[in-house]
């Protein structure tokens, strides 16, 4: 199928789906880097979901950037620095940017809408920082689009069967997981239970979905380290530092984010349509595939990273005390916005 005839037929489709908003904007960045692709279709929207993703028809596909994904993550990063440069408590700041986000996004349940705008407006922290004049964000920000550009044409390969960089990549995905013994996953602490349900999984191929994601994230880095590698007026070991510091960040953001969409999402019914409020569980992939792809496949990324720009022993320490620094810890953040208990009382308290 051309691409006048499969963007038409997306369109159509997507207009089924009300959570969606084609955007008049696309990204700069982005375009630069897919205008030599020519089996990359790409389409901008922009919606309360904020997710990227593809569609599949077939042998046919379309990625589906959303700004407005982007843009939280822009705002998150920007809360980030505000904190650390004036000391404010961060745990507050990004509090206050996801709970503005929710109230976004049920916009259109008014008592919901207002009720969450109250814990931003509460506890939120004022962003002092310019993105303009944050360039290190800059960089984290589109080295973080390549990552996920890179990610979403992982499953686009992975989908079709016929790409050795994804065949490669999916070995290396096994073996890792496959060589992971019981001790292995003593670091992860509470999760190691679902850390060894994830490796047990990829060993008996018992979880499609999630070797998809993880290959997908693997091809990702992989391409993203060739994008850079012969960049001018860097070092190897700069690129590694900004390469690995945007997935961290990435990676963070994400599975907080994740957490939080998937908590809220399960008691939409209970909020439009006013049914009584009752306890939910969270699908129990949504944090297997958060321990897979950010307790153990992030090492295997960071080693990947480390070997591509040929690091010597002493740089790939140097290395991983510079993913500790720039490290954001997202528990209490999950803790407190995806608990369901809290939930169930802020929609309860939203309609008396």
């Amino acid at each position: 199928m051309n691409r006048i005839s499969l963007a038409t037929e997306f369109k159509n489709s997507l207009k089924k789906e009300r959570i969606y908003y084609e955007s008049d904007h696309s990204d700069e960045f982005l375009d630069k880097i897919i205008k030599d692709m020519e089996h990359i279709n790409i389409y901008y929207i922009y919606s309360n979901k904020a997710s990227n993703s593809i569609k599949f028809w077939g042998e046919d596909a379309v990625i589906i950037w959303d700004l407005n994904y982007w843009k939280l993550f822009q705002k998150y990063l920007l809360q980030v620095e505000n904190c650390k440069r004036f000391n404010k408590n961060l745990i507050q700041g990004i509090i206050g940017i996801i709970s503005e986000f929710i109230s976004d996004k049920y916009k259109s349940i008014p008592e919901i809408s207002m009720f969450v705008k109250q814990i931003s407006d509460i506890y939120g922290v004022k962003i002092q920082v310019s993105y303009d004049d944050c360039i290190n964000l800059q960089d984290v920000v589109e080295k973080g689009k390549l990552f996920s550009l890179f990610h979403e044409i992982g499953h686009l390969e992975y989908h079709k069967q016929n790409n050795e960089l994804v065949k490669v990549c999916e070995e290396l995905v096994r073996d890792m997981f496959c060589s992971i013994a019981n001790k292995d996953l003593s670091s992860l602490g509470e999760w190691a239970v679902l850390g060894r349900k994830s490796v047990l999984h990829i060993k008996y191929n018992k979880n499609e979905e999630l070797l998809d994601e993880i290959t997908a994230d693997t091809f990702a880095v992989m391409n993203m380290v060739n994008y850079f590698k012969n960049s001018d007026n860097k070092s190897n070991f700069q690129l590694a530092c900004e390469c690995a510091i945007a997935i961290e960040y990435l990676s963070a953001f994400q599975v907080m984010f994740n957490a939080v969409n998937e908590a809220w999402d399960a008691h939409y019914p209970e909020m439009k349509l006013r049914f009584p409020v009752r306890k939910h569980k969270i699908d129990s992939y949504i944090n297997e595939l958060a321990v897979a792809r950010d307790g153990l496949c992030g090492q295997l990324l960071v080693i990947i990273i480390q070997r591509m720009f040929y690091l010597d022993k002493n740089e790939c320490k140097r290395l991983w005390d510079c993913i500790d620094d720039n490290h954001v810890d997202n528990s209490d953040i999950i803790s407190c916005l995806a608990d369901d208990e809290f939930i169930c009382t802020a929609i309860e308290d939203a309609f008396s």
